[in-house]
């Protein structure tokens, strides 16, 4: 994403299509450390505006379920589901489920130091129900559905009624249910899980990606009936002083 749209009169136009969310480069950190707690601090407080911030971008629809994507593989997509699933918790009542959606190349497990089974792909075959598959984290109010030892074809899987029918069941018992899915460009499910979800936020590699490669993808979310509520800009180096974005 060139720094020019922070500058020039396209930050504008960018601004009123996508939410900047601020990650601070600390709890990245914390997430890839499994043995550490993973519990929020104080210099966190910034960001938990995340769900006022998923409010607004609603323009008054209720935004339960949230379809994380990115470009490409790499792009930091599940330290940045995790961050906003913890962030959705704090100083609130909020009970909040992370799925890893991304079967291929799960990593939810190893992030948050649980068991990859039982997990997602398990109820396919009636291995686990679904009470064994959500998990309690060490955050608070916090829960995870890893994505199962069972291979399963992923299209296939979330085309499901088994699918279906889980997402149906955690939107009524929890406040938000998130999904950690795949990179959008690489993956023939992206399109489908697009649609399943009141929402899709966009994980955008700041020093990596095109600006034409992120609008790509936006156009094609967009194309097939989904719903692109925001973006995370991960990553980013500030070209201009900081101080001065605030103002820009």
């Amino acid at each position: 994403v060139s720094a020019r749209y922070r500058v020039g009169s396209d930050r504008n136009a960018l601004k009123q299509k996508l939410i900047l969310f601020k990650f601070m480069k600390h709890l990245r950190e914390t997430i890839k450390a499994p043995e550490m707690d993973l519990t929020i601090g104080k210099s966190w407080a910034e960001n938990v505006t995340i769900e006022g911030s998923i409010v607004t971008a609603a323009e008054g629809d209720a935004i339960n379920t949230m379809f994380i994507t990115s470009c490409y593989p790499g792009d930091g997509k599940s330290a940045t589901t995790c961050a906003m699933a913890m962030a959705l918790t704090q100083g609130s009542i909020n009970e909040v489920v992370l799925i890893d959606g991304n079967l291929r190349r799960p990593r939810l497990h190893e992030m948050l130091n649980q068991d990859v089974d039982p997990g997602l792909t398990d109820l396919l075959f009636g291995e686990a129900t679904v009470e064994d598959v959500i998990k309690p984290t060490v955050t608070s109010n916090l829960f995870s559905i890893t994505a199962g030892k069972t291979e399963v074809d992923a299209v296939s899987f979330f085309r499901s009624p088994v699918f279906s029918d889980l997402l149906a069941r955690l939107r009524q018992r929890f406040d938000y249910v998130i999904l950690d899915g795949p990179d959008y460009l690489g993956r023939s499910e992206c399109p489908f899980l697009a649609t399943m979800f009141d929402g899709v936020i966009l994980v955008i590699d700041y020093q990596n990606t095109r600006w034409k490669v992120a609008k790509l993808v936006n156009d094609r979310i967009a194309a097939v009936g989904g719903r692109v509520i925001g973006a995370v800009m991960n990553r980013r180096r500030f070209v201009i002083p900081k101080s001065l974005y605030r103002v820009v």
